[in-house]
């Protein structure tokens, strides 16, 4: 468990430390081929068009490279949404050092003959672009906000603080153990039960839950209860010769004729005696 929690929030530092930063940088690197693709397509349009002006920076060569030359990428919200809103303020969203904003790759500026006749072209060029700069070629829907990068912080704080609440219970167990020796009961955390002392063990739910509750007398003559607590300490391992069960089936046997609880037991066999199989058998007698 405490190993879960601290990976939990190594992971939560990790993604907003550098991972959520990284995927917003591929975010905003496909974001170029996205816009060059859209670019294209309106060029395409108003070239099948005879009728309208042309005004897609992509209707000719000469337009496009002297476009695509000084064109700055826009980094909208949602991916391939170019009606979501603009993204202008980067500060803590992108990796150190990752200039923003950027200029369009220049396969797209240099390959217009190709990109205005072949409909995956775009496509194409864009796995070159992703190969050169060595990046994914896929991107998030959405591009990832400050507040949402802050927030894996928060969760790698309260991972890491459950993470050390765990390490404290695991330390604190593995320094207790049950024993028996041929006098007393000693529980997990230390006290010691002679068994001429015990009164009374309560059972009902060893069988479930690996806890019984024995019940002695103290110096004072009062009643006091300590537990055992097989499923934390010791465990039912059938190889471990400490186990639990074991370490019970002792204290059972060295209490003598004392009052046992166990409900559950007596539970199933009135139900065993109530049922019809029975009452036909007595029927029949």
């Amino acid at each position: 468990m405490s190993l879960m929690f601290i990976g939990f929030g190594s992971f939560f530092y990790y993604d907003g430390a550098i991972g959520y930063k990284e995927k917003n940088a591929d975010y905003y690197r496909y974001a170029a081929k996205s816009q060059v693709q859209n670019f294209f397509k309106q060029a395409k349009i108003e070239a099948d068009n005879a009728v309208g002006e042309k005004t897609s920076p992509a209707k000719d060569k000469a337009t496009w490279e002297a476009f695509a030359s000084a064109y700055e990428v826009i980094l909208f919200e949602k991916r391939d949404n170019f009606r979501s809103a603009k993204v202008t303020d980067t500060e803590g969203c992108l990796p150190e050092g990752f200039a923003f904003p950027q200029k369009l790759p220049q396969e797209f500026v240099d390959h217009y003959d190709t990109l205005i006749q072949d409909d995956t072209a775009v496509d194409k060029l864009w796995k070159q672009v992703a190969a050169r700069l060595n990046v994914n070629e896929s991107a998030d829907e959405y591009f990832k906000s400050r507040s949402t990068i802050e927030s894996q912080f928060k969760w790698a704080i309260g991972s890491g603080v459950l993470g050390l609440i765990a390490v404290f219970f695991l330390i604190r167990t593995l320094g207790r153990k049950m024993k028996v020796d041929g006098e007393a009961f000693t529980s997990a955390n230390g006290k010691v039960v002679p068994f001429v002392s015990i009164v009374k063990i309560d059972k009902r739910r060893w069988k479930r839950k690996g806890l019984a509750l024995i019940f002695y007398k103290d110096e004072a003559g009062d009643e006091q209860k300590v537990k055992v607590d097989g499923m934390v300490y010791g465990q039912f391992d059938e190889n471990d010769p400490n186990n639990a069960e074991i370490l019970y089936q002792q204290i059972e046997s060295s209490v003598g004729d004392v009052e046992i609880i166990d409900y559950e037991e007596d539970d199933e066999e009135e139900e065993a005696e109530e049922s019809p199989e029975n009452e036909e058998k007595e029927e029949t007698i």
